[in-house]
């Protein structure tokens, strides 16, 4: 299991931990009439906010880990991902201390909670939501659109890269030549062989670990074989 997966089935444990918080403080504080025991979801409200701390800091740890690893520059999206990520912890850091030491700021705390909550809402969004999307196919549109594009036709590799960009570029690293857990792309199909199977560099391995996969990466079976020819042709560019 490679830690992007790792991290997007802990996202969903966040998630969900989020909107628990967020059901049960509405109904605790915003409802006139009372539907449940109020002492229960205080407790199930207090119990949820601890476990959604330490999932918090596991992703955390795992965005780090995976930064660390792949020692890439962050992409506009990753930034923007990060900087939600330290909004939630500063405001967990404020909401506690407000609960346990400035009560004065008490009255704050729901506001704080609501923000927390949409915050990390944006936070899963553009990490494990862009990742699921990342997965799917180029587009919606049906499959035989883009098989009629005839055999004469050059593979083009701007296409390529865009190919590249949508659906390899969260694991693989086109300007680097030796990323860490052979991520490298750079002269990938100028040398010998590939970095990760050891197979010779030709397109037909290309095609190879696109279809049937070597150790942890994912198949891609709906790219048609003309963006597999756009994609490798992307490739020997690199």
């Amino acid at each position: 299991m490679t830690i992007l997966t790792l991290k997007l089935l802990i996202s969903v444990l966040l998630l969900v931990s989020a909107l628990v918080a967020a059901f049960t403080m509405f109904e605790v504080l915003g409802r006139k009439e009372r539907r449940f025991d109020t002492e229960k979801l205080t407790r199930v409200h207090r119990v949820n906010g601890i476990l959604f701390f330490f999932v918090f800091l596991a992703l955390a740890l795992l965005g780090m880990a995976y930064i660390a690893l792949t020692k890439a520059e962050l992409s506009p999206r990753a930034a923007f991902h990060v900087m939600l990520a330290h909004g939630v912890l500063f405001l967990l850091i404020f909401k506690l201390a407000v609960i346990k030491a400035y009560r004065q700021f008490y009255a704050r705390v729901p506001t704080l909670g609501i923000v927390i909550v949409f915050l990390a809402l944006g936070t899963v969004a553009s990490s494990a939501g862009y990742y699921i999307l990342a997965r799917m196919p180029i587009s919606l549109v049906p499959t035989q659109t883009a098989a009629v594009r005839e055999e004469k036709d050059a593979p083009d590799a701007l296409k390529g890269k865009e190919l590249f960009q949508a659906q390899c570029s969260r694991c693989h690293d086109a300007k680097s030549e030796a990323a860490p857990g052979s991520l490298g792309m750079k002269g990938i199909l100028k040398g010998p062989t590939l970095p990760a199977t050891g197979r010779p560099a030709t397109a037909e391995n290309i095609v190879l670990q696109l279809r049937t996969p070597y150790r942890g990466m994912p198949a891609f079976p709906h790219l048609t074989e003309a963006e597999v020819k756009d994609l490798i042709e992307y490739m020997k560019g690199l």
